[in-house]
């Protein structure tokens, strides 16, 4: 059988118990490759011998790395400096001792796999300086960040007006992301007609979007905009907007007062 090449479900009888009887946790998936080989001349991957050990729930040995090669008088060494040092101290300790040349990797890894923990903690210390601090690095910015007092290429000042979706906005500040621009229908409304409550929008009763007159702007609730938009329909009309407005304001007090009864 060509290497890689099988039909699925085609395992020969032979084969299938000849696994079955040699699978156990003491026999890799490796070896039961090789062993098939050697018995059958028939050439599995790993892949396929992988696949028929979970379809049919057998028993394996699971693979294990030997990396990191320790004596038992290193072991027991590494064991006892371990306990509130970082692995990088262990590391250094170590190879100075055995001469050896193990990475701050292996023995993290060592750690975790004899369930060795060192209770060393990484985190700063009161007073503990980081290892970057009061060092220079000739020839290099702050790596994206911005210097005190700069600003971007593209920062525009307060008052500037960009528009958005047909909606005109308005920079009122700097240095507070989303927070710097206001909708302008909303900033007139507040200078004619004082703060804008919670859940409410300012409409443009003409739907004009360009026509700021504080006489086209109307204060409207989102349960009002709902009724008077989605139930009722605005036009293009400015006068028959206003009554449309009147009129979901009146739809809105009916729905509240009826759904109040209904609670009590």
């Amino acid at each position: 059988m060509p290497r890689g090449k099988w039909e699925r479900g085609t395992w020969p009888e032979e084969i299938r118990i000849f696994i079955r009887e040699n699978a156990s946790d003491q026999v890799r998936m490796k070896d039961m490759q090789q062993m098939i080989l050697e018995r059958f001349g028939k050439e599995y991957t790993y892949g396929q011998v992988k696949g028929y050990y979970f379809r049919n729930s057998l028993p394996f040995r699971r693979n294990t790395r030997h990396n990191l090669i320790m004596t038992d008088e290193m072991a027991d060494y590494l064991v006892t400096i371990i306990p509130g040092r970082s692995s990088a101290d262990c590391a250094r300790m170590l190879n100075e001792k055995y001469g050896s040349s193990y990475t701050n990797a292996q023995i993290r890894g060592w750690k975790k796999n004899h369930k060795t923990p060192s209770g060393y903690s990484t985190k700063f210390r009161p007073g503990e300086k980081s290892w970057i601090t009061g060092k220079r690095f000739p020839g290099r910015t702050n790596d994206g960040c911005f210097l005190p007092g700069h600003r971007s290429a593209n920062a525009v000042p307060i008052g500037t007006e960009r528009k958005s979706d047909g909606y005109t906005w308005v920079k009122i500040q700097d240095g507070q992301k989303n927070r710097n621009w206001k909708l302008k229908q909303r900033l007139v409304w507040e200078e004619h007609r004082g703060p804008i409550p919670d859940g409410y929008n300012v409409i443009f009763v003409d739907g004009n979007r360009d026509n700021f007159d504080i006489e086209n702007l109307a204060l409207v609730s989102q349960q009002e905009l709902y009724y008077a938009g989605v139930r009722r329909g605005l036009t293009d009309d400015q006068e028959l907007n206003r009554s449309i407005i009147t009129a979901a304001r009146l739809d809105a007090a009916i729905y509240n007062a009826e759904k109040k009864v209904k609670e009590e």
